[in-house]
């Protein structure tokens, strides 16, 4: 397998990236865990003396995953793609991370749930981890999905290879002047970003966007066209938000 291109970094810059990556890895696990819950463990199906309750099994949420999935995916891949350095070399930076980024997750996604060790060898089977909702192979086309928005974006310039809208907007690129279009295409783009972030927190605390904006001493609005992509919200603002989130402002997207 060919070596993903990769700029040229320093090593303080490496690990901080490694750490703002790990914090994202750290906020969807619970989350893509959630999908396990109710589903039999193969133990149980070998059990002759237990009491079932009559339910049929769970239903399988293979869109629900895949959604997840793919916001995972964008939020590793925004991290990362946040410190690339401007340069005619970025298009090809931004491909390889997509390639680490689809395989990073993809082995997290089908580690959820699946037994190690001892257990491994003895319960086996597709009802274990995510596989129970959606295929390995659904799993990485819903991921690949994703990150070929990040890379193409919905308006592909044909002059300069940028990256999507919203990455470049992080990397604080120079777009071509847009039209209205694209003007709705980019606040779009900015909600998706900022939801991949927050959706999972907010979830993982058990908060609805209203009651963001309750627990942050804010009006409702300025939550809902903060994740729409519309409005950026005030400095003092973005502290309060974030706090209630649990994070620092840095690490409140943009």
């Amino acid at each position: 397998m060919p070596t993903e291109e990769v700029p040229p970094l320093g090593a303080d810059t490496w690990e901080e990236i490694k750490i703002k990556a790990y914090s994202v890895q750290k906020r969807f696990a619970p989350l893509l865990k959630s999908f396990l819950a109710d589903i039999p463990i193969a133990l149980d199906w070998l059990r002759l003396d237990s009491e079932g309750d009559g339910l049929p099994p769970p239903p399988k949420r293979p869109v629900a995953v895949a959604k997840v999935l793919g916001q995972y995916a964008i939020a590793l891949f925004d991290v990362e793609a946040s410190f690339y350095p401007q340069g005619e070399r970025l298009p090809a930076w931004l491909q390889g991370l997509a390639l680490k980024v689809e395989r990073d997750v993809l082995v997290h996604a089908m580690k959820i749930g699946r037994p190690t060790g001892i257990g491994a060898a003895i319960v086996a089977g597709p009802s274990q981890g995510l596989a129970y909702h959606i295929s390995e192979t659904e799993m990485r086309d819903a991921i690949k999905a994703a990150l070929k928005f990040r890379l193409e974006g919905p308006h592909k310039s044909t002059a300069i290879p940028l990256p999507s809208p919203a990455v470049a907007r992080i990397l604080r690129i120079e777009a071509p002047q847009r039209s209205s279009a694209d003007a709705k295409d980019l606040i779009a783009a900015r909600g998706e970003a900022r939801s991949a972030i927050a959706t999972p927190l907010l979830q993982k605390l058990g908060l609805t966007p209203s009651q963001w904006a309750t627990k942050t001493g804010v009006d409702p609005s300025v939550v809902y066209d903060y994740l729409s992509g519309k409005s950026r919200p005030r400095p003092h603002n973005r502290i309060a938000l974030a706090e209630a989130l649990d994070i620092s402002e840095p690490e409140l997207p943009q």
